[in-house]
């Protein structure tokens, strides 16, 4: 029987891929029943070299520290994770004994080169019924690389489907108190080939007044910023608490000035300028005996 070497698979990113696995294994599936014997290859690009699944945060995306936090966390599911990626690879395939990369992958290249060779020899004596399979493979694929359409990368960043979220006239509203800055990027927006740059915010969370700016991977160049109002958070460390009530009352005694989007966030009630009946509200809700309805600001 006849081997076909696969080098479709990837075990030594920074996490385990499960795309890669199954696409590796719907290609072994069709080579075996072809009647060949598919062989995977454990090959390792120099791309990858430095990447270590084991412990993957030197090499992590995102260098702060409450996702470092994160996958210090789920550092001991990740390992598990790898060993079960591992042990698929080993039970379900054949893969080579040898590791192979840049460095010696001519041997591979050859071994590839001798197979072909000896592909064409062999093909002549293919059964009727299988050469049909393999005439209505090649079809089908050509067929789907022909469907293929070129599509220009674009950046995207835009509100979660099925999130609360509200992007409208450079806020970001529509938000849940106490909300790191994962849970803001996995939970109510969707961004695609940007970069994501935070200021103003103190503490854990993303508060009133926390400005995020959109840098395009493309071309570098700013596309956008916005700033986040979390209503009821007045002093922006994304918490609701007396704190925040205490800043209104100054206001309204005018002993302080609070930003355009620190007012946004605390007027609960009023139309034009900030009034006893916002500072009422808000203590009403600090004592729980309201909530704000964070999409359109307002007591529900």
């Amino acid at each position: 029987m006849n081997n076909v070497g696969v080098i479709s698979y990837n075990i030594y990113g920074n996490f385990t891929n499960y795309g890669s696995a199954l696409q590796s294994w719907a290609l072994h599936q069709a080579i075996a029943s072809l009647g060949y014997r598919p062989v995977l290859v454990d090959y390792c690009p120099d791309i990858l070299a430095d990447k270590d699944p084991l412990n993957p945060f030197k090499n992590m995306w995102d260098k702060d520290e409450e996702s470092k936090r994160m996958c210090e966390l789920t550092m001991p599911a990740i390992r598990e994770n790898y060993y079960k990626f591992d042990g698929f690879y080993t039970d379900r395939f054949c893969r080579t004994p040898k590791k192979y990369t840049s460095q010696n992958f001519d041997e591979v290249m050859a071994l590839i080169t001798a197979y072909r060779e000896n592909t064409v020899q062999n093909n002549m004596d293919l059964t009727a019924d299988k050469q049909a399979q393999v005439d209505e493979m090649t079809t089908t694929l050509q067929g789907y690389i022909d469907s293929l359409e070129l599509v220009e990368a674009t950046e995207v960043f835009t509100v979660k489907e099925g999130s609360t979220t509200v992007i409208k006239d450079g806020y970001i509203y529509g938000l849940k108190p106490a909300m790191t800055k994962a849970a803001f990027q996995s939970n109510y927006i969707t961004y695609e080939n940007v970069t994501l740059q935070y200021s103003g915010n103190s503490g854990r969370y993303l508060g009133t007044g926390t400005t995020v700016k959109v840098i395009s991977d493309l071309t570098g160049e700013e596309i956008a910023t916005y700033t986040i109002v979390i209503y009821g958070d007045v002093n922006g460390d994304g918490q609701i608490n007396i704190a925040d009530s205490d800043a209104v009352a100054s206001s309204i005694q005018k002993l302080n000035t609070l930003s355009p989007a620190a007012k946004k966030a605390a007027k609960l009630v009023s139309r034009s300028g900030l009034a006893l009946a916002d500072y009422n509200a808000l203590v009403n809700v600090i004592q729980k005996k309201a909530t704000i309805n964070q999409v359109t600001g307002k007591l529900s």
